[in-house]
């Protein structure tokens, strides 16, 4: 479901696994562990897709109890990506409790990226170029560290342990392009213009040297829609085209990017190929609609 960009189906599957998983808990009388946190992180990242920006908001909020009353790395790790997947995708933290920082040190190079990462996005969000300089000498450190446990062979050495977030070439290069993403965004804040393109020309290169991987990217923020966004706030329409057109050849379908194409191909005045891209967008979007209260519809 997707390979194919096919969100509705996508929901639906993993509805019916994560309720499998409950059903189980109830059944066995068992606690928060045993949730289908798998299926759990995937339903959300549809609903995102799906633009049901509330139902995913609702899990956010579960999520957050599930992992504080649980602490299990499964959890930890499972709930960096929801964070960032929220707030990449609404353009907002939606919640008046603060986001959640968890321990990384035993879920890999990767999770602790993605939550340097998010700090970083919400840095940016208040200017603080303090904060995200922070975040980018602390990741910096630890690719470092990561890098040396990584054989020639691009696999984990034997001192890295017998755990699947063990670091490795792929996990390494990843966590690389998202450190590239957080030296834009401070190049931004210093309005260095040359620094932050080149910053986002690199995450890109970077990115596509990389197999993609179907599922919630581990490149919470995929660096071409990142340098999408930036494109057409700079009014270069057809070269953010390009980026998000890039985004949408690995991964079809994903909502950000296609919406993005949108805004482009409508700068550009591309009529026909914007409808298209809304259609194909149509067959999954569905967002909440607003509530129309009896004052306002007499108004």
């Amino acid at each position: 479901y997707l390979g194919r960009g096919m969100w509705n189906e996508m929901v639906t599957s993993n509805e019916m696994s994560y309720q499998a998983s409950v059903n189980r808990m109830e059944r066995k009388g068992l606690d928060d562990n045993a949730r289908g946190f798998h299926s759990y992180q995937w339903l959300h990242y549809g609903y995102l897709q799906q633009g049901r920006f509330e139902k995913a908001e609702g899990l956010l909020r579960d999520m957050l109890k599930f992992t504080v009353n649980t602490q299990s790395r499964g959890a930890r790790a499972y709930l960096l990506k929801i964070q960032s997947m929220q707030l990449i995708e609404t353009g907002k933290w939606p919640l008046e409790q603060p986001p959640l920082t968890v321990r990384t040190e035993d879920i890999g190079i990767e999770k602790q990226a993605q939550q340097h990462f998010f700090k970083s996005l919400m840095a940016l969000k208040e200017n603080n170029s303090q904060d995200i300089k922070s975040e980018i000498d602390s990741l910096t450190n630890k690719i470092n560290t990561a890098e040396l446990l990584v054989t020639s062979e691009g696999i984990a050495m034997c001192s890295a342990g017998p755990t699947r977030y063990a670091p490795n070439k792929m996990s390494v290069r990843n966590a690389k392009v998202m450190l590239t993403q957080m030296n834009a965004m401070l190049a931004l804040i210093h309005e260095d213009e040359t620094a932050a393109e080149n910053y986002f020309r690199e995450a890109t290169n970077l990115e596509s040297q990389a197999e993609y991987a179907y599922g919630p990217p581990d490149v919470v923020y995929p660096s071409f829609e990142q340098y999408g966004y930036r494109l057409l706030e700079q009014d270069r329409a057809e070269d953010a085209l390009e980026q998000f057109n890039k985004s949408l050849k690995r991964a079809p379908g994903r909502a950000m990017a296609l919406r993005g194409k949108i805004k482009a191909l409508n700068e550009l005045g591309r009529v026909g190929e914007m409808q298209v891209a809304k259609e194909e967008l149509n067959m999954f979007w569905k967002p909440a609609k607003p509530v129309v209260r009896k004052s306002q519809k007499n108004a």
